[in-house]
C-alpha cells in the first residue's frame, strides 16, 4: 500500500460493511430529522462573552468541510478513536478525516444544531432524535468505511453502534453527539463556551440532554453544566469504558 493512500480492507471484510453501516447510522443524528429553518436562520452568529473573543455561528452547508476537518483534529487523540481505528497516528488521522468529513456533510450540518467558533464545534441532535437514512447516503457511507477500514475497524465500529444504540434513552431528548476543539486551541474554554451557549437552546425547550463521553477525562466538565452519570458502556474486552451522561430538562 502506498504511504498516504486508500485503505484497502482485507476481502472478507467488505461483505461486513453494509451490516456495519446499519449499525453505526443508527447512532449517528441524520439530515432527515428537522429542517435546519426550523430550528434557528442558518448563519446566525452571536458574540461569546468568554475570554476567547471568538464569536459561535450555526455551521452552513459550506461550513461542513471545516466542521470535519475539527472533528477529525479534535478527536484524534481521543481514546474512543485510537480504540475504533487501527494504525500509527498518520493512518488514524486519514481515516478521521474521511469518516467525520462524510459525517459533518452529510449528517450533521443538514440538522440545523451544528456550531462553531475559532477552532471548536459542537454537534446536537434535536428531538424526536434518529430516523433512517437514505439508501444512497447509506450506500456512500458503505463505500467510504470499506476504503479506509480494516476487518478490526469494521467490527469495532459494530460494536461501538450496537452498545451506543442499545444504551440510548428512550424518553425524547436533545442528544449532545459531538463536542471538539482543535489540539492548538484546547484549553482555552472554547469547548466550555460552546456547550453553554448551545444549552440555552435546550433549556428554552424545557427538554433533557444525553451524552456520551468518549474521554472519561472530560466527565468533570460535563457535570459542571448539570450532566450526571447515569450508566457506563464497555466497549469490548479491550475498548474503552464510556460514560453516559443525562441532564434533566430545565
Amino acid at each position: 500500500m502506498a504511504e498516504g493512500g486508500g485503505f484497502e480492507p482485507p476481502e472478507a471484510c467488505t461483505s461486513t460493511v453494509f451490516k456495519t453501516v446499519a449499525i453505526v447510522r443508527s447512532a449517528i443524528p441524520p439530515s432527515t430529522n428537522l429542517p435546519a429553518a426550523v430550528v434557528r436562520p442558518v448563519g446566525e452568529t452571536v458574540a461569546v462573552p468568554d475570554p476567547s473573543r471568538s464569536t459561535i455561528s450555526v455551521a452552513r452547508s459550506a461550513d461542513g468541510p471545516m466542521l470535519g476537518e475539527i472533528l477529525a483534529r479534535g478527536f484524534h487523540d481521543d481514546p474512543m478513536m485510537r480504540w475504533l481505528f487501527e494504525g500509527d497516528d498518520d493512518t488514524r488521522a486519514t481515516k478521521l478525516a474521511a469518516f467525520f468529513g462524510f459525517l459533518a456533510v452529510e449528517a450533521n450540518v443538514p440538522l440545523g444544531e451544528s456550531y462553531l467558533s475559532e477552532g471548536a464545534c459542537i454537534c446536537w441532535c434535536p428531538p424526536p432524535g434518529v430516523a433512517d437514512w437514505p439508501d444512497d447516503r447509506s450506500a456512500r457511507f458503505g463505500e467510504l468505511l470499506g476504503s479506509i477500514s480494516t476487518g478490526t475497524d469494521l467490527a469495532r465500529l459494530g460494536v461501538l453502534g450496537e452498545r451506543f444504540d442499545a444504551a440510548h434513552p428512550t424518553e425524547p431528548h436533545w442528544y449532545l453527539g459531538l463536542v471538539a476543539v482543535v489540539p492548538e486551541r484546547q484549553g482555552n474554554g472554547a469547548g466550555s463556551a460552546l456547550i453553554a451557549h448551545t444549552l440555552a437552546r435546550v433549556d428554552a425547550d424545557h427538554a433533557p440532554a444525553y451524552l456520551e463521553s468518549s474521554n472519561p477525562r472530560n466527565v468533570g466538565l460535563y457535570e459542571r453544566f448539570g450532566f450526571e452519570v447515569v450508566d457506563e458502556i464497555l466497549m469490548d474486552d479491550d475498548g474503552p469504558l464510556v460514560p453516559t451522561m443525562w441532564r434533566a430538562a430545565r
